[in-house]
C-alpha cells in the first residue's frame, strides 16, 4: 500500500531558478528524513518556471501525518520562492476501498 502527493510550484517573478532549484533540493532531502517517507523528487515541468514535487508514503496514514520542523522550514522556503498552485493526493485503490467501506459505505 502507498499513498503519493503531487504538488505545483510555479516560480514567482523575481526570483532566479537556480533559487527554486536550491529550495526544492532542501524540501526533498527534508521531506525524505520523514518517517513513512518512501521517496521524494522534485522535476522541472517544461515550461521551465514550474517545479512539481513528488512524495510518496508507505501508508495513507504517513501522508497525512504533521510534517517535523525541518519539513515545515523546507516548505515555507520553497513557497517564498515559488507560488503553490496545485496540490494532489493519491492513493492506493486498495486503502480507497478500505476507507470506503470503513465509513459505511459498503
Amino acid at each position: 500500500m502507498s499513498a503519493i502527493t503531487v504538488a505545483r510550484f510555479d516560480r514567482r517573478d523575481a526570483v532566479d531558478r537556480v533559487d527554486v532549484h536550491a529550495a526544492a533540493l532542501a524540501y526533498t532531502k527534508a521531506a525524505r528524513n520523514q518517517p513513512g517517507v518512501l521517496s521524494s523528487r522534485f522535476f522541472w515541468e517544461m515550461g521551465y518556471d514550474t517545479v512539481v514535487v513528488i512524495n510518496e508514503y508507505e501508508t495513507t496514514t504517513a501522508m497525512m501525518s504533521q510534517p517535523g520542523d525541518a519539513v515545515g522550514s523546507a516548505y515555507f522556503r520553497l513557497a517564498d520562492v515559488g507560488r503553490p498552485t496545485g496540490l494532489s493526493r493519491l492513493i492506493d485503490a486498495r486503502d480507497a476501498a478500505a476507507n470506503y467501506q470503513a465509513i459505511g459505505r459498503a
